[in-house]
């Protein structure tokens, strides 16, 4: 009997899969041949594709967090409740997004990819280009500015926290054990 040389489906984790950019990006993988787990707060609203299960529920929750991450290779986060009050946009994105990547963490998916906005940046009148070293917004910005800004900063893979670096040190070990590399580390 010969091996199959159909590679095993690629399963992906995408938050706020019925925004703009985050139904765009569950179409891109699942084109690509990946299964989406897509992660809505409407049940209905996740992007009616094959390959996209609809996940309905708020990531902030840690038992959702873990059930819609387990098994999977990758995690993407486009998440903003846009149209929300104040204190939804925190609890969803600010508390959430944390809360995500922690049960990734835990569950060993090998990649996180957050996805931010320019709108983070001080774009005043004069400010000119920014890129990543630009000043950020401060607290008198938009609501969407602000939660963005403060979203970025509460995310391990945007702050060399503590839990960026131990998803980068698996992530780094299983590809060592892949490649059959020793560890540098214990």
């Amino acid at each position: 009997m010969s091996e199959s040389s159909t590679a095993p489906t690629a399963l992906v984790v995408v938050t706020g899969a019925n925004g703009l950019v985050g139904s765009r990006t569950c179409a891109a993988l699942v084109e690509r041949g990946a299964t989406v787990r897509a992660v809505v707060r409407r049940p209905g609203s996740a992007p009616a594709l094959t390959g996209v299960e609809e996940w309905v529920g708020d990531f902030h929750d840690p038992e959702l967090a873990a059930a819609v991450v387990a098994g999977a290779s990758a995690v993407v986060t486009t998440v903003h409740p846009m149209g929300s009050d104040l204190e939804t946009q925190h609890r969803i994105a600010v508390e959430g997004t944390p809360v995500l990547a922690r049960a990734a963490r835990g569950a060993d998916v090998e990649r996180l990819v957050h996805i931010s906005t320019a709108g983070v940046y001080d774009r005043s009148p004069g400010v000119g280009d920014v890129d990543e070293t630009s000043p950020l917004v401060g607290d008198d910005a938009d609501a969407y500015a602000v939660t963005k800004r403060d979203t970025d900063a509460a995310w391990p893979g945007s702050t060399g926290s503590p839990a960026s670096s131990c998803v980068r040190r698996r992530s780094s070990a299983r590809a060592r054990r892949r490649s059959g590399t020793p560890s540098a580390r214990p």
